[in-house]
């Protein structure tokens, strides 16, 4: 692991936050998964999230590692979600919002009007197939991923990680593809 980078997800009673260390060729480890329960709507989670992306990890060298990069999806409490990110984008934590057109590039970058907050844009179906594809891989190196035994890595975590499916329907005569909730 050279570096480490974070994602969290906002619900209506928790943030559930992930930490991935990255190698060479994306290669990628699993380092800590948690579920930080309580309100958005409530200031103290917001400070548990701060904490947990301020941990340092101890690399099996010695060396210490902080997350390098951190982002938030503001797709639920939207106007939390910026005040959160806004004044720690110094610290490269920033606000995410999926989009749902198909074909969207992975990230796009915008600035919000908002208190002028930056958000970058995902693709969702972009990331949602490349995780996959990662997941198919069997052997370890570029883009593989490892998962450890605990560290909030459970049966949950991996039932919402692969929670949709892709499908295909037909619309106006084209064939297009999408994630469904199974």
């Amino acid at each position: 692991v050279l570096v480490l980078t974070a994602g969290a997800d906002v619900q209506k009673d928790r943030i559930e936050v992930t930490v991935i260390g990255w190698g060479v060729a994306e290669e990628s480890w699993g380092i800590e998964h948690r579920t930080l329960l309580g309100d958005p709507e409530k200031l103290e989670i917001w400070q548990d999230l701060d904490d947990f992306l301020n941990k340092k990890w101890r690399h099996p060298s010695g060396a210490t590692l902080r997350i390098a990069c951190a982002t938030v999806d503001s797709g639920y409490s939207t106007r939390n979600v910026y005040a959160f990110t806004k004044p720690r984008q110094p610290r490269r934590v920033y606000a995410v919002k999926g989009s749902n057109r198909n074909g969207a590039p992975l990230v796009t970058k915008r600035l919000v009007k908002m208190g002028r907050t930056t958000v970058f844009f995902v693709g969702g179906d972009t990331a949602k197939d490349s995780i996959f594809a990662r997941l198919r891989i069997e052997e370890e190196g570029p883009r593989y991923i490892h998962f450890p035994h605990g560290n909030g890595f459970d049966e949950e975590y991996f039932r919402q990680l692969t929670a949709e499916e892709v499908r295909t329907r037909m619309q106006h005569g084209f064939p297009i593809r999408y994630y469904k909730k199974i």
